[in-house]
């Protein structure tokens, strides 16, 4: 008889741990698929933009502002942001060269919220990346 209510007041203990760890992976799941969209979209957009053809990397960073947005927003994901914008460019040195290689940095910042980001400070905002060189011009202008 003293043993009747142990296994409800084992359930009541463990059930919010089951439940955390259960709702942490379905979030995570859901992150790592929105993250490698995000990462797919940010290097179609990086390949597109090393073979454009422009006069001035400027006019090709727009570009690349422009397009990377429009694929942003049809993912339809919400805390994406590109920083800087427009994406920043320069001139890369080549290794064992003489020659420069211009190039521009795509970088998009995910700011989402998230039930584990509570629990885990820094989690909530991520960073993409993706250098990308520009092949249709010789080299940028500062």
């Amino acid at each position: 008889r003293a043993s009747s209510g142990a296994a409800m007041v084992e359930a009541a203990i463990l059930l919010p741990i089951v439940f955390l760890i259960i709702g942490g992976l379905v979030e995570f799941g859901i992150a790592f698929h929105r993250y490698s969209l995000i990462s797919d979209t940010l290097s179609r957009t990086a390949r597109t933009s090393s073979i454009a053809s422009a006069d001035f990397c400027a006019d090709i960073a727009d570009q690349a502002a422009a397009e990377l947005s429009t694929a942003l927003n049809n993912l339809n994901i919400g805390g994406l942001s590109i920083e800087p914008n427009p994406p920043a460019f320069g001139n890369i040195d080549v290794p064992a060269s003489t020659e420069v290689a211009p190039y521009m940095n795509l970088r998009v910042v995910w700011q989402r919220p998230c039930l584990i980001c509570y629990l885990v400070p820094g989690l909530s905002r991520l960073q993409l990346s993706n250098l990308a060189v520009l092949e249709g011009i010789d080299a940028c202008e500062p």
